[in-house]
């Protein structure tokens, strides 16, 4: 099991999510796989349905959720690596707090999706009904303001639920190792049971 892994699956389970396992987030994007032979045999024998079954129990059913825990759990492994990579830096391992290495390595979804509940319209007048599907790129965005609020967003209706464990959990990998002092040292904090 990657470390981050571990990291990411405490906290879902922390906050109710049940049991959740590398293996079946693996499994449940089994549609992406490119090894054909073995997409075919989990199809199959029900192993696919039954991680996405776990995965949906985590979120209420919720289709969105569902998605979005696999994209989270991504971001936050290509997040440990860029801390990783940080922190052997020992000119920005010793200059930036805790809190700015989270910043840093706070990756957002490429996009999120988001469905109207009630009809409106939308700056300069453009009418939408409910039902319409909007495509957020908020990777874009928060590459662009470097604002980690726009990641999770926070400031709006639709705000992430890991927008405060998961820089969080950055902050205390990084302050972590630094007291550790050991360029390798994130990889055997994340490691830790």
């Amino acid at each position: 099991m990657h470390p981050c892994h571990r990291l990411l699956f405490a906290k879902m389970r922390a906050l109710g999510g049940g049991r959740p396992s590398v293996r079946h987030s693996r499994t449940a994007q089994a549609p992406r796989l490119s090894n054909f032979p073995k997409l075919v045999w989990w199809t199959l024998s029900g192993k696919v349905h039954r991680a996405k079954r776990l995965r949906a129990g985590m979120v209420g059913g919720n289709l969105s959720g569902v998605n979005a825990i696999g994209i989270a759990a991504h971001n936050v492994v290509k997040g440990m690596e860029r801390m990783r990579e940080l922190f052997a830096d020992e000119r920005v391992r010793s200059s930036i707090s805790p809190e700015e290495a989270a910043n840093k390595c706070v990756i957002a979804p490429i996009s999120v999706y988001r469905q109207a509940t009630a009809g409106g319209t939308v700056r300069g007048g453009c009418p939408f009904s409910r039902g319409s599907l909007f495509v957020l790129n908020i990777g874009a965005a928060s590459r662009h303001f470097g604002d980690r609020r726009i990641a999770f967003l926070e400031d709006n209706w639709s705000r992430c639920p890991a927008a405060e464990w998961v820089p969080a959990t950055f902050e205390g990998v990084w302050s972590r190792a630094r007291s550790a002092g050991e360029a390798g040292s994130i990889g055997s904090l994340t490691a830790a049971k």
